[in-house]
């Protein structure tokens, strides 16, 4: 009988992580409508607490294994991590979190694994998030657009696992169909991204990038020194950051790029020197808000940042036939 559902994520931005989390709760909530004991939910994280060794998951759990894609494909060190996690036969769902245009061969991939370990997958899904990187890509998402997408997800994946929760035997109950997912399992190495995190004068070398790095790319005693064989650029270690002092200025000069420009939303006193261009964010097309960015322009500029620009017209509810629009415009 299942009793839990257990959501497994690799998540260095924290993106993957909430959808699995959403995933997972809605699963349980939805099979304790045929279960004959509360089920539950349990999560663990693959980042922070990677298992040492080979696991066996309970039979009595359905797994959702939540994985984000890069450069349209499972990382190699999140490969690694599925390798040592085995199933008795479980169902399961496998998501992949994207936040570029396309997840590539990533869910493919992702589904294989779980396969190979032994995972009866019923359904996988791919679902846009933030960029980890370039926050400007899939801003805001999952939206309310998406989280709607979602629950069907969910609805479907939980009625074609009720067929197998009502006997304990196993040729009472249903087979799961296979699935036909878009991509293939690709020949070569997945890509590795040239741009690496690297720390800034505001690093207090107290360990934590280090530490949190799943691969071991930083050196400990000098978190200044990234080994680019290793770092996967999962931003872990800009996430666990409190001094805000590890970025990709410093690793897109080493990478060449001279001089680089970089649209934030937000900045501080002396953000100028990582070539900031502040830009306002998604204001209203109204006159109260035109008023409100001369007092942000002049507040940036007191503040030593010369580059700062806003949406001419604003961005929400502009209409061109209004007269009132095209007077602000």
């Amino acid at each position: 009988m299942i009793s839990r559902v257990v959501g497994l994520y690799f998540s260095p931005s924290g993106e993957t992580a909430k959808i699995t989390k959403r995933i997972s709760a809605e699963i349980a909530a939805r099979m304790n409508d045929v279960c004959l004991d509360p089920v539950t939910s349990e999560f663990h994280d693959l980042l922070r607490e990677p298992p040492a060794g080979s696991v066996t998951i309970g039979d009595d759990a359905v797994v959702i294994i939540g994985m984000p894609a890069y450069n349209g494909r499972i990382p190699s060190h999140c490969a690694d991590l599925i390798r040592r996690i085995h199933a008795s036969g479980n169902l399961a769902i496998v998501v992949v979190a994207y936040g570029n245009s396309s997840y590539g061969d990533a869910l493919y991939e992702l589904n294989s694994f779980a396969e190979t370990q032994g995972f009866r997958v019923v359904s996988a899904g791919a679902f846009i998030s933030q960029h980890p990187m370039f926050e400007r890509i899939a801003e805001h998402r999952p939206d309310a657009r998406d989280l709607r997408e979602l629950l069907r997800f969910c609805e479907a994946s939980a009625n074609k696992m009720k067929r197998f929760c009502g006997t304990d035997f196993e040729e009472l109950r249903g087979r799961v169909a296979p699935l036909h997912i878009k991509g293939q399992m690709p020949a070569k190495e997945p890509v590795r991204t040239p741009l690496h995190p690297s720390a800034n004068g505001f690093c207090i070398r107290c360990g934590a990038c280090s530490a949190i790095c799943p691969v071991h790319a930083i050196d400990p005693t000098d978190p200044a020194r990234v080994d680019p064989k290793r770092c996967i650029s999962c931003t872990a270690c800009i996430r666990v950051c409190e001094q805000d002092a590890r970025g990709f200025y410093e690793g897109m000069l080493e990478a060449g790029q001279e001089n680089p420009v970089n649209l934030l939303r937000c900045a501080w006193a002396g953000s100028q020197r990582y070539g900031v261009l502040v830009w306002s964010g998604d204001i209203m097309s109204r006159w109260e808000d035109f008023r409100r960015q001369v007092c942000a322009g002049l507040s940036m500029g007191i503040a030593g940042i010369p580059w700062w620009t806003t949406d001419i017209g604003g961005f929400h509810d502009g209409w061109p036939e209004k007269p009132g629009f095209r007077e602000l415009l």
